[in-house]
């Protein structure tokens, strides 16, 4: 190179490229089990960005885990047993004294006492380097971020920054729901990564809330654990068993239990309310009871849609689904949990809904009101510069995208829900010279309410009950307004519902239209709590359904 010449651009990146790749490197040897997840980043990174962003991520507190070693044994063969059966069956007994070690915002060193063990369920993330979900409760009335239970598990279990976000749409709701904070774990010495600390099921969940300490109740998913271990920890293979009647979402499946809490056991008023609270579940299983007798009616729906907004189904699966006694209101409110939000493109089952009207009605409430634009924007005004933090410091070990471009997608989504397209069948009868018949089925998974008819296109009539021919009580929902509401129907069974519009009443509106041969007529609906009507052309000339000898079900009902 000649006197005075400048080094090409090119060499000086590289230069700066090698320094950046040695901070990584040195940075790493201090990162423990992490070093290879963060040189598989560093292959398909920006070295110098990557460093910038490392170095400037905020900084999560670290926990550090303190065991015996007899208790470290222990804790391996609970690991032992689970990847034996496929599933670990806790107990009491099982947890293992520890301490937690921590440091103070003001920089003093605290370190709590606390008892933990393998937490119970599938033996997942129990791998070597993997992160294994540990159970975790304080003692002599210790307090960790105001909790005395909680659970250490893989953030990536729920789709890591979305569970923390859900949770907090949840708080905005007024809903009860299990708190997530990120930590540093490090466990005997050895770094494990970042971690979730799941809140667990005590009386700080509803204090913290404000909520009166009550009576948290569950399904008790014990029979599910002991069923997949006989089936050697095959659980697709239990669920797939046509005799056992076992699924997630079926809440006849499982028995209903109390979290054990010993102040259960020495206050009589509490005691009170746990009898009443499983009572209620049991009533719903044994069908003597409507879900709107059971839940807090307000509370659930809305808790429903919120978890139709975020795909977090994962919440309403039994294994999760957790419910506050209200002793004020005497119902049930849901506790939101592990919901695993926008991992997949899920949304709730209509099994969810109980075929309950009321309940019905305030999910569909719910639903429009964060399907509309402005519920995301306020959300993100409100969480957004704590999740960008939470997002930095995540950084770290994954790259985490917000959730706002997902939620917004997720609305247009429930939106189209909420406003279907043809959601009934609709045919006419043969002419009359006094009516025309309109034979309506429900063919939507929700409640359709029939406003009126549109008769040739110009003409509307609002519906009147007394045209309905026959009330059939498995095809109508009680209201208290008198709307006509068809419920939704078990497929693959239909049935109509059959209106006689007197053609006096056409006559009334419009008498040119009395007398056509051929008069268009189409039925409007609408979901109950919506404003927006569907319109749905009545077909004419469809054969009518047969009797097993072939013949027509009856003269009136042919369309010819």
């Amino acid at each position: 190179m000649k006197i005075g010449e400048r080094r090409p651009a090119a060499g000086r990146g590289q230069y700066e490229r090698l320094i950046a790749l040695l901070i990584i490197l040195i940075a790493l040897v201090y990162a423990g089990s992490r070093i290879w997840r963060e040189l598989g980043k560093l292959a398909t990174t920006d070295p110098v960005a990557y460093v910038q962003t490392y170095l400037s991520a905020p900084e999560l507190p670290t926990l550090t885990i303190n065991m015996a070693f007899t208790e470290s044994e222990n804790l391996l063969g609970q690991r032992a047993s689970a990847l034996s059966d496929g599933v670990y069956l806790a107990s009491e007994t099982d947890f293992q004294p520890a301490t937690i070690e921590f440091r103070e915002p003001d920089g003093q060193i605290q370190e709590i006492p606390v008892r933990l063990r393998l937490r119970q369920g599938p033996a997942v993330n129990l791998g070597q380097g993997e992160k294994w979900p540990i159970d975790v409760r304080t003692r002599n009335g210790e307090f960790l971020y105001g909790m005395r239970r909680f659970t250490f598990q893989d953030p990536a279990e729920n789709n890591w920054l979305n569970q923390w976000a859900f949770t907090r749409s949840l708080e905005q709701a007024g809903l009860l729901t299990s708190r997530t904070y990120f930590a540093n774990l490090v466990l005997n010495g050895q770094p494990q990564g970042i971690y979730a600390i799941q809140e667990g099921f005590g009386e700080e969940i509803m204090t913290s809330q404000g909520r009166v300490p009550g009576v948290i109740v569950e399904f008790d998913a014990d029979r599910l654990w002991e069923i997949i271990r006989y089936y050697e920890g095959n659980g697709g293979a239990a669920l797939a068993d046509p005799f056992l009647n076992l699924t997630m979402a079926d809440y006849r499946s499982f028995e209903v239990d109390a979290f054990r809490d010993s102040s259960l056991l020495r206050d009589p008023e509490l005691a009170a309310q746990r009898s009443q609270a499983i009572g209620l579940l049991r009533s719903l299983q044994e069908g003597k009871v409507d879900a709107r007798d059971v839940f807090d009616v307000d509370k659930y729906g809305a808790f429903l849609a919120l978890v139709d907004l975020w795909a977090a189904t994962d919440a309403l699966s039994l294994v999760n689904l957790r419910f506050y006694y209200n002793p004020d209101s005497g119902k049930l409110e849901p506790i939101g949990f592990n919901g695993n939000p926008l991992q997949e493109n899920s949304r709730i089952s209509a099994s969810n809904l109980f075929d309950d009207l009321e309940i019905q009605r305030s999910y569909l409430e719910s639903a429009q009101s964060v399907s509309r634009p402005e519920f995301i924007d306020q959300l993100q005004a409100q969480i957004d510069p704590e999740l960008r933090e939470l997002q930095r410091a995540l950084s770290v070990e994954q790259n985490v995208e917000p959730p706002w471009d997902l939620l917004r997608e997720r609305q247009r989504q429930m939106e189209r829900s909420l406003n279907p397209i043809r959601p009934i069948f609709a045919y006419l009868g043969p002419p009359s010279s006094d009516f025309i018949q309109v034979d309506v089925a429900n063919v939507f998974g929700l409640p359709i309410e029939i406003t009126g008819f549109n008769i040739g296109g110009t003409t509307f009539l609002e519906v009147n009950p007394g045209w309905i021919q026959e009330k059939d009580p498995n095809l109508l929902l009680d209201d208290d307004a008198g709307r006509i509401i068809l419920s939704p129907q078990s497929m693959p069974a239909l049935s109509y519902l059959r209106f006689h519009i007197p053609l006096v009443e056409i006559e009334r509106l419009n008498s040119e239209l009395v007398g056509l041969s051929d008069i268009e007529v189409s039925v409007t609906t609408r979901l109950i709590g919506r404003d927006d009507v569907q319109l749905t052309p009545a077909q004419s000339g469809y054969p009518p359904s047969l009797l097993p000898s072939g013949e027509g079900l009856s003269g009136d009902n042919s369309h010819e």
